[in-house]
């Protein structure tokens, strides 16, 4: 049968309708459920209702394309998206109207969790999450019993792998496990239980890290196979500069800021701020239990005991103490049992003390004894002793005694005699007991009054100086030398600086000399203008050089030095000095001589200056006491009187 569908003609049959051409149809067309609509001559897609579901389903070879520029699949009413492609950008899923798979020009953008029976990434794995969610949540499905599985793997291209494993101890405790490289059976590494324990090459713990950051290791710590002979720490605290490290083999070392602070060496000896053992450098060992410290500008070894006072330094012997070192209100004590000796900084002082250490124990502990005694004691105050107590010497027949039978004083005896005593006034007696001069022995004078010596038969005093010539006797002022008398050979010497006598008894002579010996001809006085001798008394007068080859100029006086020389004869007068007037009146006796002035002037009416002639003599001094300028005049009459003979 023919019909007509708009303007093209249809076949109708038993089995369907056939339509050649193009078919325009205004308003529907309408299948039935199982009829399908067919396209293709294999009936390669079919679209078509089956009173359950529809379906698009293509039978034929080849794909099924869709296209489209934007695409979009959503639901029924149109009123949310399932699944959209925009041209030149992004595919996406939907859920629920909010995207939660979209692709981006660098790969997936996922948003949500990723639940998934399996993840192979080729690549890293870069995810940005918010608090409180979970980037990657991996279930594994053990539910009971004792199991593992790999959570994460990585592969090489040989297809071994390391892996990241959950464990299922038991029922309940779990716990991850780090595989290395394998292959059907890797070995595992690492493991961290549910307890945060934390296991390196074996499966059992012990070490964890607790919530303060202290590693805590229940079993062996050990840094096996590592030699490190620098200052670099092979187990680091906080930073590289600080740790433990191995200077040498079997040797521990700990660094602080990247320098040695301390090393226990091979035989267990510990060294604190050194690396050797020797006592000349600064540092602590302790070594076979015994500890050296040395120190340059500080305090080797510092101790403190807190609050209580007692034993600073207990010292024992097999476990028993032998002695102590404390404390006791601020005062430090050493000794044991009831014999100590304290040292009393705010006393200036050390005294006994018994076993509370800083009680003083009066007349009960002895320095030394019989058979165990000390040798020098040096001393620069006093020793205090009680009356009629001597320190003894040797035996009880040397001694030093103090008594105050009658009058204080302190005697040395020798031999059980009496050989020097100190009185109460100062003076010291050597071989005397009296203070008299008139008693044989030596006295020294207290109050500076100075020292007697008394002889009888003998010297009183006899100094002896050997080998060398010098000062026998040191005479100053305040300290500074002021003269000496002494020997040069066989011969005294007295004098000071370069001005002295020299007794030489081998020619009954006594010599100008320097105050060592050393002589010297025609250069010292004996007396002055202002310090004159009185009389001299000798056997013969003196004797004045006059040899003609120690002379120059020799000439006979000129008429007017005659005129002065008879002048000068009738110049003589007599007259008396004015200081034995003074001292003795009309006793004082008369003296014949010239007036030095009056020589002067007779000089002087001549054109002559007196002052050009031996004879006369004008000195000019400041006189000590007033400090007044004096002049006095004088005559050399040895001279004087071979002038006037001249003239006669």
């Amino acid at each position: 049968m023919a019909g007509y569908i708009g303007s093209k003609a249809v076949n109708l049959s038993t089995t369907g309708a056939d339509i050649n051409g193009d078919a325009n149809i205004d308003g529907d067309l309408s299948f039935g459920d199982n009829d399908k609509a067919i396209f293709g001559a294999g009936s390669d897609l079919q679209i078509y209702h089956d009173g359950s579901n529809s379906f698009i389903s293509d039978q034929g070879t080849g794909n099924l394309k869709i296209l489209a520029d934007d695409f979009r699949i959503r639901n029924a009413a149109d009123t949310a998206s399932y699944i959209f492609i925009n041209s030149g950008a992004e595919v996406g899923l939907t859920y629920n109207g909010a995207t939660k798979l979209a692709t981006t020009a660098t790969g997936v953008d996922i948003t949500g969790t990723l639940t998934s029976d399996g993840l192979t990434v080729d690549g890293a794995i870069s995810q940005s999450v918010t608090a409180g969610t979970v980037p990657i949540d991996i279930d594994t499905n053990i539910t009971s019993g004792e199991g593992s599985v790999d959570i994460i793997r990585a592969y090489t291209v040989n297809d071994e792998y390391s892996a990241i494993t959950l464990v299922r101890e038991g029922s309940t405790n779990t716990g991850l496990a780090f595989t290395t490289t394998g292959t059907s059976t890797p070995a595992e590494t690492m493991r961290i239980d549910s307890s945060g324990n934390v296991g390196i090459g074996f499966s059992n713990p012990d070490a964890y890290i607790t919530d303060n950051n202290s590693l805590v290791v229940k079993g062996q710590l050990r840094v096996q196979g590592v030699t490190n002979t620098a200052a670099v720490p092979v187990i680091g605290v906080r930073d590289d500069n600080t740790g433990f490290y191995l200077p040498a083999t079997n040797t521990l070392g700990i660094t602080t800021n990247g320098s040695e602070a301390m090393r226990i060496d091979s035989s267990g000896n510990l060294l604190v701020g050194k690396t050797a053992q020797s006592i000349g450098t600064d540092g602590v060992t302790i070594v076979n239990g015994q500890i050296t410290a040395t120190s340059d500008g500080a305090d080797a070894i510092r101790l403190n005991r807190k609050t209580s006072d007692g034993s600073i330094i207990d010292l024992r012997k097999d476990g028993t103490t032998v002695g102590s070192i404390g404390t006791g209100s601020g005062r430090i004590a050493v000794g044991n049992g009831d014999t100590f000796v304290t040292f009393a900084g705010d006393l200036d002082a050390l005294y006994p003390a018994s076993s509370s250490q800083t009680t003083p124990r009066d007349n009960a502990v002895s320095i030394g004894t019989s058979g165990t005694r000390f040798k020098d004691l040096y001393l620069s105050g006093k020793i205090a002793a009680s009356n009629s107590s001597s320190l003894q010497f040797g035996s009880t027949s040397c001694a030093i005694e103090g008594t105050s039978s009658g009058a204080d004083y302190i005697k040395i005896t020798t031999n059980s005699s009496e050989a020097m005593r100190l009185d109460a006034s100062g003076n010291l007696l050597v071989g005397k007991t009296s203070t008299s001069i008139n008693t044989a022995g030596s006295r020294l004078i207290g109050g500076g009054a100075g020292a007697q010596f008394t002889a009888d038969a003998t010297e009183a005093l006899a100094l002896n100086r050997l080998t060398n010539d010098g000062d026998l006797i040191w005479l100053g002022k305040a300290g500074t030398k002021v003269g000496s008398i002494g020997n040069a050979g066989a011969h005294m010497c007295i004098g000071t600086g370069d001005v002295g006598w020299f007794f030489a008894a081998n020619i009954d002579a006594i010599l100008p000399t320097e105050s060592d010996g050393t002589q010297r001809d025609g250069v010292i006085d004996l007396g002055a203008s202002s310090h004159r001798f009185d009389d001299i008394y000798a056997t013969n007068g003196t004797i004045q050089t006059s040899d003609r080859n120690e002379k120059q100029d020799i000439e006979v006086l000129s008429d007017a030095e005659q005129r002065v020389a008879v002048a000068a004869k009738g110049l003589l007068r007599k007259f008396r000095w004015r200081d034995a007037v003074a001292e003795k009146g009309g006793e004082a006796r008369t003296h014949f001589g010239i007036i030095a002035q009056d020589l002067q002037a007779a000089f002087a009416a001549e054109g002559l200056d007196a002052g050009d002639y031996a004879m006369f003599m004008s000195s000019t001094w400041t006189d000590e006491e007033t400090g007044e300028e004096r002049t006095r005049m004088g005559v050399r009459y040895s001279e004087l009187l071979a002038f006037i003979v001249a003239a006669i």
